[in-house]
């Protein structure tokens, strides 16, 4: 599971803090409901403040998953395709990374995206910065549409930039290798921009 004691920790705060609010999660069968529901319980929130939301499969969900206000990461294993999925909805996030790089990857893709201030550093940053997004719905409404906004102009979804990094990348590696050259480490300077493509 993704979730952890610290994670149950925070988003339980979160909720206490910020008045009719609820915590959607993905159903993953009745086991994960009961476990996840008592473990809410022991922190003072009612079952009826978590939201279950059902599907995977070839349907596109991410209409659904754009309806939320704020995605909140988990800290030891982070959401990778789920991540990019809000992100491409416009979801704003908050990722309090770990040192694997499972745990990492959101903060990869906040910064890919120029969104340092969706990264945080501690539990306490994690529950204070969502609180005071989510009180704010002028602050996070901006940067919802920031998320909007840039979507189609940042490394992380502009395909074919990343197509040419990479494509750059095999040449370099290739000629190195005709070379004779050993390395472990190459840099590629960044590709064009979609505006300089099209």
């Amino acid at each position: 599971t993704r979730s952890s004691p610290d994670a149950f920790d925070a988003w339980s705060q979160i909720l206490k803090e910020v008045e009719n609010s609820y915590l959607v999660l993905k159903d993953f069968g009745e086991g994960r409901r009961i476990f996840v529901g008592r473990e809410f319980e022991n922190r003072g929130i009612a079952e009826n403040r978590i939201f279950w939301m059902k599907g995977s499969g070839t349907y596109d969900h991410i209409p659904e998953k754009s309806m939320c206000d704020l995605y909140l990461d988990t800290h030891w294993y982070n959401g990778h395709s789920t991540t990019a999925d809000m992100l491409w909805g416009g979801v704003p996030m908050l990722t309090f990374p770990s040192k694997s790089m499972a745990g990492r990857a959101a903060g990869s893709f906040a910064l890919s995206m120029g969104f340092p201030e969706m990264i945080v550093n501690s539990w306490e940053e994690y529950v204070r910065r969502a609180v005071s997004l989510l009180k704010s719905p002028s602050k996070l409404n901006g940067l919802r549409k920031r998320v909007e906004d840039t979507r189609m102009t940042n490394p992380l979804f502009d395909t074919e930039r990343y197509v040419k990094n990479l494509e750059k990348a095999f040449r370099e590696i290739f000629v190195a290798y005709q070379k004779g050259k050993s390395f472990h480490h190459i840099q590629v300077n960044d590709a064009l921009t979609m505006e300089q493509i099209h």
